[in-house]
C-alpha cells in the first residue's frame, strides 16, 4: 500500500500534483518489461556510485521520485537488512509499479515537504527525476533538514547539453501529450544550490550509460512507450536518428545516452 504525506509537512492532497498518469505510467512499465537489460549500463555505473558511498552503511534513506523503482532495487541491494528506503514520489500510479519489499516504504507527496524528522535521514538519493523538481532550492532546503550532518545525497539525472537532454526537449517536449517542460543541472547550476542550501558539491561526473536492444525496432518501441509518444514509430525512428544518432555494433542496437552523477554533502 502506499501512503499520502499529511498533517502539518505535506500539502493539501489537491495541491500534490500526479507527475505520471496512468497511462504514462502502464506505458512506461510495458517499455521495461519489454526490455527489461535495456538500461543495463545505468545500473552498472548506479551500483559502483552506491558502493563509492557506502550504502551498506546506511540505515535510512530518502529516495526523491522514486517511481517504479529501477533506482530503489539497486539501493535495497545493498541496504542492510534492517535498512529502511523512503520512496517519494508525486505519481501514485508510478508507485503502484514498484515491486514489493518490507524495506520499502511507499510515500505518495510533494518532494519539497517530506514527513521525516529533522536529521533522520543517513542519504538521499533521486535518478532521473531531479529534473522534474519544480523548485529545486527548497526540496534541496528539504534534504538539508532531514538529513544528518555529513550526509550524502545523490543525483543521478540527465546533464545539460547532452544528448540525453536533447531527446527530452526535441522529442519528448512536442511528442508526449504531458509535454516536458523541466530542465537539467550543469556544474555550475549544481554548485549554485549547493551553497544556497548549504551543501558541499563534493563531486561531480557525466558517464556513460548507453542503452541497448536487440533490434532498432525493439529501441524504437521502447522509446514510444518509455517515454509515451504520442507519434508514429517511423517519426520515432527518424527523430532519434536526428538528436541522439543510435547505431548498430556487434549484433546490437546502441542508444546513446548519459547521466551526470552529483554527490551533495550536508556540510
Amino acid at each position: 500500500m502506499n501512503s499520502v504525506l499529511t498533517e502539518r509537512e505535506a500539502p493539501p492532497a489537491d495541491v500534490v500534483a500526479e507527475g505520471f498518469t496512468q497511462e504514462r505510467a502502464d506505458r512506461y512499465a510495458a517499455a521495461q518489461q519489454a526490455v527489461p537489460g535495456a538500461r543495463h549500463n545505468e545500473g552498472v555505473r548506479l551500483r559502483a556510485a552506491l558502493d563509492r558511498l557506502g550504502i551498506a552503511q546506511t540505515s535510512t534513506v530518502v529516495e526523491l521520485g522514486s517511481g517504479q523503482g529501477f533506482g530503489t532495487a539497486c539501493i535495497l541491494e545493498r541496504l542492510a537488512p534492517e535498512g529502511i528506503v523512503h520512496g517519494i514520489d508525486a505519481s501514485s500510479y508510478m508507485l503502484d509499479h514498484a515491486k514489493e519489499d518490507p524495506r520499502l516504504h511507499r510515500h505518495v507527496g510533494a518532494l519539497d515537504q517530506l514527513c521525516l524528522p529533522t536529521e533522520s535521514v543517513d542519504f538521499a538519493f533521486s535518478l532521473a527525476a531531479f529534473h522534474h523538481i519544480p523548485n529545486k532550492w527548497l526540496t534541496m532546503r528539504e534534504l538539508w533538514r532531514v538529513l544528518r550532518p555529513g550526509a550524502a545525497f545523490l543525483v543521478v539525472d540527465v546533464t545539460h547539453d547532452t544528448q540525453a537532454q536533447r531527446v527530452f526537449d526535441y522529442i519528448v517536449r512536442p511528442y508526449c501529450s504531458s509535454g516536458h517542460d523541466a530542465d537539467f543541472l550543469d556544474e555550475a547550476w549544481a554548485g549554485v544550490l549547493a551553497r544556497n542550501a548549504g551543501f558541499k558539491l563534493e563531486s561531480l561526473s557525466v558517464e556513460s550509460t548507453d542503452w541497448t536492444f536487440d533490434s532498432e525496432d525493439a529501441m524504437t518501441q521502447y522509446a514510444h512507450d518509455l517515454f509515451s509518444l504520442q507519434t508514429s514509430h517511423p517519426q520515432v525512428r527518424e527523430l532519434l536518428q536526428r538528436w541522439v544518432k543510435p547505431y548498430a555494433a556487434q549484433g546490437r542496437w546502441v542508444m546513446p545516452w548519459s547521466l551526470g552523477f552529483y554527490v551533495f554533502r550536508k556540510a
